[in-house]
């Protein structure tokens, strides 16, 4: 008989009487949903999201995702919308800019991703990533918790996201 495990994912074990599901089974099913979390909390902060981004870092955090793997994963979101903006800068449509990237935006983020492109400009992404590195060297070189360095700077990112989207 087929057992379905629901969630973010729906899969169908063959589990029979002499059977047990085995913890291997359902992460097989369940896989591993930190990315998706991860890519939630990066998307809410460039959407100026503070109160999702923060639900969601809570979460990371608390999961043991070390903070130095969100701040590379926050620049890294910020460098790829900096070189949307230059290829716009140098007369592609946002749409051209976007099919050009490498990894591509995965089709769930696609039209947050270019909202957030339309949004952003080159000085508020510099401003973010300076922003970032500052938070990195602060967290890697002080008695300071790492967590609290890192919620500051997304709480920050978010806020300038927020203002941005008032313009």
């Amino acid at each position: 008989r087929d057992v379905a495990v629901t969630g973010v994912q729906t899969c169908a074990l063959p589990i029979s009487p002499a059977r047990t599901v085995t913890e291997d089974d359902v992460l097989a099913c369940v896989g591993d949903t930190a990315a998706f979390d991860l890519d939630g909390l990066i998307y809410a902060m460039a959407d100026g999201d503070q109160a999702a981004m923060q639900r969601t870092f809570a979460r990371l955090t608390a999961e043991g995702t070390s903070p130095i793997g969100i701040l590379t994963a926050a620049a890294r979101h910020l460098v790829r919308l900096h070189e949307i903006r230059g290829k716009v800068a140098d007369g592609r449509s946002v749409d051209a800019a976007m099919m050009s990237l490498r990894p591509p935006v995965f089709f769930k983020f696609k039209g947050r991703f270019q909202a957030q492109a339309n949004r952003w400009n080159e000085t508020l992404l510099a401003r973010g990533l300076n922003v970032l590195t500052e938070a990195e060297l602060q967290a890697k070189s002080t008695d300071m918790p790492a967590e609290a360095i890192t919620e500051r700077a997304l709480i920050q990112i978010a806020q300038a996201a927020r203002g941005a989207g008032r313009r």
